[in-house]
């Protein structure tokens, strides 16, 4: 959104400042607003209207700093130990950095998700529609979790310490449990640690990337060092509820499902997306369908706008009226 701000974490030494940390991604702030540590010891965010959100809630808070491999932390005045720190809260990025307790740095516990942007490309950060998951059990899941779907990847162990660990000195991603190694992530990199900035991302797409760019090129973009996914249209619901996904060169090509073209409906669709009228052409479909609307409708609406949402045929007799008046009464329900 145009004039609103993120309390956030970017690499501020590269043309683009990318962000890779975020405390409001779903809340942008106005001019104006500020953070804050509190007298009680909190730290939060101040909107321009007095509201405050927590940021982090707990006491004794006594100062804060930002360490140059991406880490915010908050420590009181009993340790050196941070009492919070961003790198133990991630958005939709993972940085490689020494922990205060361990040999490297865990960055994703059990128990704790990264979850994808929703559009990087019109610089939407708020949460998306993929997750990555170190679930309990051990299991590593990406998942399209706005949809309920199954995980689309995992890799499987049998230990609840298991955690995804970003190797400072290798740079290398690995899925670690308390005494060793259970999966590597990577295995590899083509270019020398010291020369260059590296993270990793969970993209809008649903892809697990590790990311390089040289420190000194001011021309230079991220390149992808390795990704989870392959084939990108084996990530879940890539191309939304009706879409046909067809990998083209590291991207996908979205079509629409036969029946779920045009459109010219009396009525207005039930779903968010826009009004489709006859005319429709394959580029507008195509976005309808990435925008994938029933993601967070009820199942039972989601089945009847598997009906009425885009198709090309017209509904045969009173069903068609019937099914409209009880979406349309759901709907008035639901907003009363």
């Amino acid at each position: 959104m145009a004039n609103t701000y993120l309390v956030g974490i970017v690499f501020d030494k590269i043309p683009e400042r990318t962000l890779v940390w975020s405390a409001n991604r779903d809340d942008e702030a106005q001019a104006g607003s500020n953070i804050s540590l509190t007298s009680t010891g909190g730290f939060v965010l101040i909107h321009k209207n007095g509201t405050e959100v927590s940021i982090y809630n707990g006491k004794d808070i006594c100062s804060a700093s930002m360490s140059d491999n991406g880490n915010f932390m908050l420590f009181d005045s009993s340790s050196s130990i941070p009492t919070w720190q961003s790198f133990g809260h991630p958005t939709d990025n993972l940085l490689a950095g020494t922990e205060w307790f361990a040999s490297f740095l865990k960055v994703l516990h059990i128990g704790h998700q990264l979850y994808s942007s929703t559009n990087i490309t019109t610089n939407d950060y708020s949460t998306g529609r993929y997750g990555l998951d170190v679930a309990n059990g051990g299991n590593v899941l990406l998942t399209a979790f706005r949809n309920g779907d199954p995980a689309y990847n995992y890799k499987g162990t049998s230990e609840n310490t298991t955690a995804i660990v970003f190797n400072q000195t290798t740079a290398l991603l690995y899925v670690v449990n308390a005494t060793e190694i259970t999966y590597p992530m990577t295995t590899k990199l083509s270019v020398s640690v010291e020369d260059y900035y590296r993270r990793a991302f969970l993209d809008d797409q649903g892809n697990l990337r590790q990311l390089y760019r040289i420190k000194n090129g001011g021309d230079d973009e991220w390149i992808t060092a390795w990704k989870l996914i392959e084939k990108p249209c084996l990530v879940s619901n890539i191309c939304g509820a009706f879409g046909i996904c067809t990998n083209g060169n590291d991207i996908t090509i979205c079509e629409c499902l036969e029946g779920f073209g045009n459109s010219d409906f009396p009525f207005p669709l039930v779903s968010d997306v826009s009004m489709v009228g006859p005319t429709m052409d394959k580029s507008k479909c195509e976005e309808a369908v990435r925008k994938d609307c029933f993601a967070q409708q009820p199942f039972g609406v989601m089945l009847l706008e598997i009906i009425f949402c885009g198709r090309e045929e017209e509904t045969q007799g009173d069903d068609g009226i019937i099914l409209v008046d009880w979406v349309v009464s759901f709907l008035r329900a639901e907003r009363d």
